[in-house]
């Protein structure tokens, strides 16, 4: 597992102890270049290789118009 879904996990289990949940609650970690979900604190930990900067270069592009 990576760093960033170890921390996950942990702040997921963190979160959990500290509210005092008995339900289950979806934590999301959203990172540079991937997120990473968890959704139980036994549960593999889902990563997605979508995060806030590789979203930016990849979707949101500025091209203003041009005269012709």
């Amino acid at each position: 597992m990576t760093n960033q879904t170890e921390d996950a996990r942990h702040a997921y289990r963190q979160l959990c102890d500290t509210l005092r949940l008995t339900l289950p609650i979806t934590f999301l970690d959203i990172a540079a270049e991937q997120t990473v979900v968890v959704s139980s604190p036994d549960a593999e930990a889902l990563r997605l290789a979508l995060g806030y900067e590789k979203t930016a270069a990849d979707f949101f592009r500025h091209l203003p118009p041009e005269a012709r």
